[in-house]
């Protein structure tokens, strides 16, 4: 332990250094993970409330408004309007949450969500790059914060027991909904089964992608949402420069180079 801490204390300067980057991800990751948790909350109630009713909606998005997530599902109309919108406080409990099931257009707030989104899907159906992996869904998830417009499409499973990192992409757009940019944040899918009945206490996958040196937003938002399913107190992603070191039950970051981590195996080995 007194090695670890140590090397820590030699990569201080990295932290400084790599701070901004490192910062942008884990908000993203946060955003994120309350966006998917909105969503997935949302779709249960539809289901629980109105069953049937998600084959007949064109889709939904869920978006931020002070201390409250709203999920929006909307009609299949050309110029579809808001049916069902289910809103939750910070603890995400059901029994809080509120449903309102008015009709009505979109808020100029929504709209831009709603343009992102569909944006982003049509960017993808026509981009190679992107792939659809056998028993997954994309999940197209639009962020508008700090005046940053970003769409994150991540790789859902559809079987039990799997976290699944990877086969996740960045869309950048401007004001105006034009694609900036779209990025794939890593270069192959890394499925991990877990067994919930019998728990590991850390997992840890590798990404050989440069272009993002460090934990993703999409690895975070995903430990955030599946660490306490599986069990994991810890998760590393190593990559060919560092190593970040995502603490599952406090949800906080650690990054070491990965001279730094080799160190720490080292001093290992020779107890």
């Amino acid at each position: 332990m007194r090695v670890f801490y140590m090397i820590l204390w030699l990569c201080a300067p990295f932290f400084v250094k790599a701070q901004g980057t490192l910062a942008e991800n884990q908000l993203d990751g946060l955003l994120l993970y309350k966006s998917e948790m909105t969503s997935w909350y949302g779709t249960d109630v539809v289901r629980e409330k109105f069953p049937g009713a998600l084959k007949s909606l064109g889709g939904y998005f869920s978006y931020p408004s002070g201390n409250w997530y709203s999920c929006v599902f909307y009609s299949k109309d050309a110029q579809p309007k808001v049916l069902i919108t289910i809103s939750f406080d910070s603890t995400y409990q059901l029994q809080e949450a509120i449903t309102n099931t008015e009709t009505r257009e979109f808020t100029a707030e929504e709209l831009v969500y709603y343009k992102l989104r569909k944006a982003a899907f049509e960017q993808v159906k026509q981009d190679t790059s992107v792939h659809l992996l056998p028993n997954t869904s994309l999940n197209f998830v639009p962020l508008v914060h700090e005046g940053k417009h970003k769409v994150y499409v991540l790789s859902g499973p559809k079987e039990p027991n799997i976290v699944l990192f990877g086969n996740d992409y960045l869309l950048l757009f401007d004001d105006k909904t034009h694609i900036k940019s779209l990025t794939k944040l890593h270069k192959q899918a890394v499925p991990i089964k877990y067994d919930d009945k019998q728990p590991v206490a850390a997992s840890l996958h590798t990404d050989t992608n440069e272009s993002d040196k460090y934990i993703t937003a999409t690895d975070i938002c995903t430990l955030m949402l599946y660490a306490r399913y599986a069990g994991w107190k810890q998760h590393f992603v190593v990559s060919p420069s560092f190593v970040s070191i995502w603490d599952c039950e406090k949800d906080e970051l650690n990054v070491i180079t990965i001279e730094a981590w080799h160190k720490i195996l080292e001093a290992q080995q020779q107890k």
